[in-house]
């Protein structure tokens, strides 16, 4: 759930692609609707950022702490996310085509009806994340955490699950999921 504290600034629909943003303090800020493609916000403190609707087409938003942030419906599509903090953000609807969420942590998201097609999520912690009626088509989760997630009626065709955790996770009608000779583990170590 997003919290409420939106005490920082207000930059809501305004042009800023291509800008660095990187090392900031955005706490609380408004990026609603604006646009920030190919932005840099590399090791930015975003907690609790409102991003809805905004456009972060290929930005670099790696390291970032996005703890809370709403990014409903946002464009992130090729966005390099990896080793970013999303613990409990809102990304329903949100647009992560070829995404790079590498070591990413997305426990308790809200991924709802997102895209993440060809995604790269390889070592993310997806644990209690909903992934209701998303679409995972060739998004590589290759020892992913998905323990306890909600990956109910979302489409997995072509979806790498290698060495994935589904330890409690909902999957019942997920399209084209192949299972078939999957094993469910509890750690790649075996531990």
């Amino acid at each position: 759930m997003v919290d409420d504290d939106t005490d920082g600034p207000d930059f809501s629909g305004q042009q800023l692609s291509k800008q660095n943003f990187s090392f900031r303090d955005f706490k609380g800020a408004s990026f609603n609707g604006a646009d920030l493609s190919k932005a840099i916000f590399n090791d930015a403190d975003l907690r609790n950022t409102d991003f809805a609707f905004a456009d972060l087409t290929n930005a670099q938003i790696r390291n970032a702490n996005l703890c809370n942030a709403n990014l409903r419906n946002c464009i992130l599509e090729n966005a390099d996310l990896t080793y970013a903090n999303l613990t409990g953000a809102d990304l329903s609807g949100a647009d992560l085509t070829g995404a790079k969420l590498e070591t990413a942590n997305l426990s308790g998201a809200n991924l709802q009806t997102a895209t993440l097609e060809s995604a790269d999520l390889t070592d993310a912690n997806l644990e209690r994340v909903t992934l209701l009626e998303a679409d995972l088509r060739n998004a590589d989760l290759t020892y992913a955490n998905l323990s306890h997630s909600q990956l109910r009626d979302c489409v997995l065709l072509g979806a790498n699950l290698f060495g994935a955790n589904l330890n409690g996770s909902n999957i019942q009608d997920a399209i084209d999921a192949d299972l078939e000779g999957f094993e469910i583990e509890e750690s790649r170590d075996g531990e």
